[in-house]
């Protein structure tokens, strides 16, 4: 087997998209895992031997966030697995509509520079949640979903300020059922 080696991915900016390989049988004792293959939206990594004869694995990514690896190891690995924490697109329900609200930029000539965003009671003793959204872009303005008027949208209103000295790399927040908090994570 090839020795250990180190992959040093540049986060937030390169994240990984697929990752797999090839297990198999290792001196015709135990079965290990002989190749593994990681891709990021930057480049390709590949460690190890590929053999035809191994069989093919992969582990879908596209299910959640990548923090981590798990693996069962002695002196070769024997398992290797992802940790990924949730990431779900959640009905946009605060306009009364069930349909998802999507977003969709104009990449690479599109990018965000600012966020507004309304906070209000659910109800008259509900939680405080997200009401009202405004993704501001170098080229245009996206309202993904209301319910406020526009009196209320002025008392209530929060607003990031505009991204100048730094480079918008994505959004962050929290939400249970409905969308709690939003903000904006922009390195230097």
């Amino acid at each position: 087997m090839e020795a250990m080696s180190k992959v040093s991915i540049d986060c937030p900016y390169e994240y990984l998209v697929s990752f797999g390989g090839r297990y198999g049988p290792y001196d015709r004792i135990v079965t290990t895992v002989k190749y593994l293959m990681l891709e990021t939206n930057v480049r390709s990594y590949s460690f190890g031997y590929l053999h035809e004869d191994d069989t093919y694995f992969s582990i879908p990514v596209k299910s959640g966030e990548f923090v981590g690896f798990h693996r069962r190891c002695s002196r070769l690995l024997d398992s290797i697995g992802l940790h990924l924490t949730p990431c779900s697109t959640t009905p946009a329900e605060a306009s009364g509509s069930t349909a998802i609200a999507r977003v969709q930029f104009d990449l690479p000539r599109e990018f965000v520079v600012g966020l507004r965003r309304s906070y209000g009671k659910l109800g008259a003793s509900g939680p405080v949640v997200v009401k009202y959204l405004v993704i501001q872009t170098n080229l245009r303005t996206h309202e993904p979903f209301s319910s406020l008027n526009q009196n209320d949208r002025k008392e209530v209103e929060f607003t990031t300020p505009m991204v100048t000295s730094g480079r918008f790399v994505r959004f962050h927040g929290r939400c249970g059922l409905d969308l709690d908090s939003i903000g904006l994570l922009v390195m230097a």
